[in-house]
């Protein structure tokens, strides 16, 4: 992906949650938005080509795993238009893992996200398995070379969160 123009912004009336179900045992949860009219998001705003955004609609699940919607984004000079993907298939009460928490919190530091917001974020709980944890980033790269070959693992995943909902 070509990026054409980065910027950090703050999404006003969005917390971050961690809902939004992943992979079971292994990476339980993603981030995800929550509307709270009390709250801010901070990330990076990307410029990207439309068929960029097309391949990243692709490695998100296709597509049909998300809302997009438009946001407005205030960076230091200006406001922006900008579009994110939500979850709606949320599930409360989940913990991301170790190692997702700490690639967000590496990724905020690194953009240069405010110092407040990075050091809450690096203090959300983790879900961690003893053994199992250690191999998350190899079974994780496995799972990327899945997407990235058109397959989509995720349907697997799906279902068992289906069963957990009970439904």
């Amino acid at each position: 992906m070509h990026v054409h123009e980065k910027r950090l912004g703050r999404l006003s009336g969005y917390r971050l949650a961690f809902n939004q179900p992943g992979i079971p045992y292994l990476e339980p949860c993603f981030a995800n938005l929550r509307a709270d009219r009390h709250d801010e998001v901070h990330g990076v705003l990307w410029k990207i080509s439309t068929d960029d955004f097309a391949r990243l609609d692709l490695q998100e699940g296709g597509g049909d795993a998300y809302d997009r919607l438009i946001v407005r984004v205030e960076t230091d000079s200006e406001r922006l238009s900008a579009r994110t993907y939500i979850t709606q298939q949320v599930v409360e009460g989940l913990r991301p893992s170790r190692r997702y928490r700490d690639l967000l919190v590496e990724g905020a530091m690194e953009a240069g996200l405010d110092a407040a917001y990075v050091s809450t974020l690096s203090q959300s709980p983790v879900y961690d398995v003893p053994g199992l944890s250690r191999f998350s980033p190899l079974l994780m790269r496995v799972i990327e070379k899945a997407f990235e070959r058109g397959l989509n693992p995720k349907r697997l995943f799906d279902l068992y969160w289906g069963k957990r909902r009970g439904s």
